[in-house]
Protein backbone atom coordinates (compact mmCIF):
# COMPACT_ATOMS: atom_id res chain seq x y z
CA UNK A 1 0.00 0.00 0.00
CA UNK A 2 1.14 3.48 -0.81
CA UNK A 3 2.11 6.33 1.82
CA UNK A 4 -0.89 8.19 2.07
CA UNK A 5 -0.86 11.99 1.53
CA UNK A 6 -3.58 14.48 2.14
CA UNK A 7 -4.70 16.98 -0.56
CA UNK A 8 -6.72 19.98 -0.44
CA UNK A 9 -8.76 20.67 -3.86
CA UNK A 10 -6.60 18.51 -5.47
CA UNK A 11 -2.99 19.92 -4.11
CA UNK A 12 -1.27 18.08 -2.14
CA UNK A 13 -0.20 19.63 1.01
CA UNK A 14 1.25 16.77 3.24
CA UNK A 15 2.46 13.34 2.81
CA UNK A 16 3.84 10.78 4.86
CA UNK A 17 6.91 8.41 3.91
CA UNK A 18 7.80 5.67 6.20
CA UNK A 19 7.31 7.46 9.95
CA UNK A 20 8.08 11.08 8.50
CA UNK A 21 5.11 13.43 7.61
CA UNK A 22 5.97 16.61 5.94
CA UNK A 23 4.03 19.70 5.11
CA UNK A 24 4.64 20.43 1.54
CA UNK A 25 6.52 23.49 0.34
CA UNK A 26 4.50 26.87 1.08
CA UNK A 27 2.31 25.03 3.59
CA UNK A 28 2.07 25.43 7.58
CA UNK A 29 0.00 24.87 10.18
CA UNK A 30 -1.22 26.55 13.18
CA UNK A 31 -3.32 26.57 15.84
CA UNK A 32 -5.19 30.10 15.85
CA UNK A 33 -7.69 29.32 18.78
CA UNK A 34 -10.44 28.81 16.68
CA UNK A 35 -13.56 27.05 17.57
CA UNK A 36 -12.62 24.22 20.31
CA UNK A 37 -12.65 23.47 24.10
CA UNK A 38 -8.92 24.35 25.20
CA UNK A 39 -7.01 23.64 28.55
CA UNK A 40 -6.34 26.25 30.83
CA UNK A 41 -5.06 25.33 33.87
CA UNK A 42 -5.56 22.67 37.27
CA UNK A 43 -5.68 22.94 40.92
CA UNK A 44 -5.90 20.98 43.79
CA UNK A 45 -6.87 21.46 47.42
CA UNK A 46 -7.05 18.61 50.55
CA UNK A 47 -8.31 18.99 53.91
CA UNK A 48 -9.48 23.05 52.37
CA UNK A 49 -12.65 25.08 53.14
CA UNK A 50 -12.11 26.27 49.74
CA UNK A 51 -10.02 26.28 46.43
CA UNK A 52 -9.44 29.41 44.15
CA UNK A 53 -8.92 29.30 40.68
CA UNK A 54 -6.96 32.98 39.63
CA UNK A 55 -6.44 34.00 36.60
CA UNK A 56 -8.18 31.79 34.15
CA UNK A 57 -10.50 33.59 32.56
CA UNK A 58 -9.51 36.09 30.17
CA UNK A 59 -10.27 37.71 26.54
CA UNK A 60 -8.95 34.76 25.01
CA UNK A 61 -12.59 32.54 25.96
CA UNK A 62 -15.72 33.49 25.64
CA UNK A 63 -17.45 30.36 27.56
CA UNK A 64 -15.72 28.77 30.11
CA UNK A 65 -15.99 25.02 31.73
CA UNK A 66 -15.05 23.92 35.20
CA UNK A 67 -14.68 20.31 36.25
CA UNK A 68 -14.58 19.59 39.90
CA UNK A 69 -13.07 15.74 40.31
CA UNK A 70 -12.14 13.35 43.34
CA UNK A 71 -14.41 15.70 45.60
CA UNK A 72 -14.68 14.46 48.80
CA UNK A 73 -16.09 16.24 52.27
CA UNK A 74 -13.58 15.66 55.03
CA UNK A 75 -15.03 16.90 58.01
CA UNK A 76 -19.20 17.39 57.93
CA UNK A 77 -21.19 17.89 54.92
CA UNK A 78 -22.63 21.30 53.54
CA UNK A 79 -22.98 22.60 50.23
CA UNK A 80 -20.96 24.23 47.89
CA UNK A 81 -20.96 28.29 47.07
CA UNK A 82 -19.39 30.13 43.98
CA UNK A 83 -17.74 33.16 44.01
CA UNK A 84 -15.91 35.60 41.33
CA UNK A 85 -12.44 37.16 41.70
CA UNK A 86 -12.36 40.44 40.07
CA UNK A 87 -9.43 41.73 38.00
CA UNK A 88 -7.77 43.36 41.15
CA UNK A 89 -7.53 40.06 43.15
CA UNK A 90 -10.42 40.89 45.04
CA UNK A 91 -13.45 38.56 46.12
CA UNK A 92 -16.67 39.86 44.28
CA UNK A 93 -18.55 39.64 47.82
CA UNK A 94 -21.19 41.91 47.26
CA UNK A 95 -24.96 41.33 46.92
CA UNK A 96 -24.91 40.93 43.83
CA UNK A 97 -25.42 36.90 42.97
CA UNK A 98 -29.10 35.22 42.02
CA UNK A 99 -28.69 31.34 42.22
CA UNK A 100 -31.13 28.09 42.44
CA UNK A 101 -30.09 24.76 43.38
CA UNK A 102 -32.15 21.90 43.17
CA UNK A 103 -31.97 17.83 43.99
CA UNK A 104 -34.03 15.07 43.65
CA UNK A 105 -34.54 13.19 46.77
CA UNK A 106 -35.25 9.76 46.73
CA UNK A 107 -38.93 9.55 46.84
CA UNK A 108 -38.29 11.58 43.52
CA UNK A 109 -39.13 14.81 45.18
CA UNK A 110 -37.72 17.98 44.26
CA UNK A 111 -36.21 20.23 47.01
CA UNK A 112 -34.23 23.70 46.01
CA UNK A 113 -33.13 27.03 47.49
CA UNK A 114 -33.34 29.78 46.09
CA UNK A 115 -30.86 32.91 46.60
CA UNK A 116 -31.84 35.93 45.87
CA UNK A 117 -29.31 38.98 46.28
CA UNK A 118 -27.09 37.01 48.07
CA UNK A 119 -22.96 36.79 48.87
CA UNK A 120 -22.31 33.87 46.47
CA UNK A 121 -23.67 31.27 43.54
CA UNK A 122 -24.97 28.01 45.65
CA UNK A 123 -23.78 25.28 43.91
CA UNK A 124 -25.37 22.20 44.90
CA UNK A 125 -28.15 21.36 47.32
CA UNK A 126 -27.21 20.17 51.05
CA UNK A 127 -25.59 17.04 51.04
CA UNK A 128 -26.48 14.63 53.91
CA UNK A 129 -23.79 12.46 54.24
CA UNK A 130 -20.45 12.25 54.63
CA UNK A 131 -20.18 9.72 52.12
CA UNK A 132 -21.67 11.98 49.30
CA UNK A 133 -19.18 12.50 46.48
CA UNK A 134 -18.17 16.25 45.49
CA UNK A 135 -18.12 15.93 41.82
CA UNK A 136 -19.54 17.68 38.47
CA UNK A 137 -19.34 20.46 36.09
CA UNK A 138 -19.70 24.23 36.11
CA UNK A 139 -20.23 26.42 32.86
CA UNK A 140 -19.75 30.01 32.98
CA UNK A 141 -20.60 32.31 30.28
CA UNK A 142 -19.09 36.14 29.68
CA UNK A 143 -16.74 36.03 33.07
CA UNK A 144 -14.03 38.33 31.22
CA UNK A 145 -16.50 40.37 28.78
CA UNK A 146 -18.06 43.50 30.54
CA UNK A 147 -21.78 41.33 30.27
CA UNK A 148 -23.66 40.13 32.33
CA UNK A 149 -22.22 36.77 34.15
CA UNK A 150 -24.28 33.63 34.11
CA UNK A 151 -23.10 30.30 35.32
CA UNK A 152 -25.27 27.03 35.62
CA UNK A 153 -24.38 23.16 36.23
CA UNK A 154 -24.17 20.19 38.43
CA UNK A 155 -22.52 19.05 41.24
CA UNK A 156 -22.36 16.34 43.62
CA UNK A 157 -23.33 12.65 43.21
CA UNK A 158 -27.11 13.06 43.31
CA UNK A 159 -29.14 14.77 40.94
CA UNK A 160 -27.91 18.30 42.05
CA UNK A 161 -28.48 20.98 39.55
CA UNK A 162 -27.73 24.68 39.83
CA UNK A 163 -28.47 28.09 38.11
CA UNK A 164 -27.43 31.62 38.26
CA UNK A 165 -26.04 35.24 37.58
CA UNK A 166 -24.55 37.91 38.70
CA UNK A 167 -26.07 41.08 39.07
CA UNK A 168 -22.97 43.17 37.33
CA UNK A 169 -20.88 44.03 34.14
CA UNK A 170 -17.57 43.56 36.06
CA UNK A 171 -15.23 41.79 34.18
CA UNK A 172 -13.64 38.77 36.48
CA UNK A 173 -10.36 36.82 36.31
CA UNK A 174 -10.99 33.73 38.45
CA UNK A 175 -13.33 31.57 40.48
CA UNK A 176 -13.42 30.83 44.21
CA UNK A 177 -15.10 27.36 45.23
CA UNK A 178 -16.06 27.13 49.31
CA UNK A 179 -18.23 24.65 51.24
CA UNK A 180 -20.71 26.05 53.14
CA UNK A 181 -19.60 24.26 56.71
CA UNK A 182 -16.90 21.81 56.21
CA UNK A 183 -13.36 21.07 54.37
CA UNK A 184 -13.33 19.33 51.22
CA UNK A 185 -10.40 17.82 49.11
CA UNK A 186 -10.66 18.14 45.35
CA UNK A 187 -8.97 18.67 42.19
CA UNK A 188 -10.87 21.79 39.50
CA UNK A 189 -9.56 21.44 35.84
CA UNK A 190 -10.47 25.03 33.77
CA UNK A 191 -11.05 24.68 29.79
CA UNK A 192 -11.89 27.55 27.59
CA UNK A 193 -14.41 27.67 24.65
CA UNK A 194 -14.26 29.99 21.89
CA UNK A 195 -17.39 30.00 19.43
Amino acid sequence: MPDPTFKIDSTTVMSKSGTTVSLDSGVSLSNSAGAGLYFIKKGSVSSASSISITDCFSSSYDIYKLFLTSGTWISTTGYLKGQFIKSDGTTESGSIYNSRAMTITGGADEISDFNNNTTFLQLCYDADTILDVIGGEITIINPFNSHKTVAFGHARDNFDQFGGSVNSTTSYTGFIISTSTSTMSCTVSVFGIKN
